[in-house]
């Protein structure tokens, strides 16, 4: 069971680093999108303002993700137990977000294949591929997140448990 405790720690360690260099890069590339958001619509359409505001929330989630991710960190560091109700609070919110929006354009897709629309089905059947990746991909990772957290959560339970056993002492 000490061997299993530590590599969670290991494994939380890096996963919490990994988590907070891929926000990091998120923020990077949509707070570029934004500032450089003329020469972007020059090349592609972007619908006005809808751009804009999607854009924003893109850029405040990761933002949002990177600052959890540190949360993290402290808790296997600080063997808090809070910082990891904080951070699988947001995981799960994240990831329910994220599976309930690719599941309605999963379904609108579908819909939208089915009543044969002015869009060309090889469009469709190519986003509808997409979609159905990200939501299998996304579940997938839920899980090993799920798993990883559960781990740290169980070592920062057991190392919070060994500072009693040795204050008391």
């Amino acid at each position: 069971m000490e061997f299993q405790t530590k590599t969670f720690r290991r494994l939380g360690f890096i996963y919490a680093v990994l988590c907070f260099i891929g926000s990091s890069f998120g923020v990077v590339i949509f707070f570029k999108q934004l500032v450089e958001y003329e020469s972007f619509c020059a090349k592609v359409f972007c619908g006005g303002n809808e751009f804009m505001i999607v854009t924003t929330i893109k850029m405040l989630v990761f933002v949002l993700s990177a600052t959890v991710s540190v949360f993290l960190k402290l808790a296997i560091d600080e063997t808090e137990l809070t910082y990891i109700y904080i951070f699988k609070a947001f995981m799960i919110t994240r990831n329910l977000v994220l599976l309930v929006r690719w599941s309605v354009e999963s379904a609108s897709l579908k819909i939208a294949q089915i009543r044969e629309t002015d869009t060309p089905m090889v469009l469709l059947e190519e986003e509808l591929s997409k979609v159905t990746l990200l939501l299998l991909s996304i579940s997938v990772v839920f899980g090993v997140e799920m798993w990883i957290t559960n781990g740290i959560q169980r070592y920062v339970e057991r190392a919070s448990r060994d500072e009693e056993s040795h204050d008391i002492i």
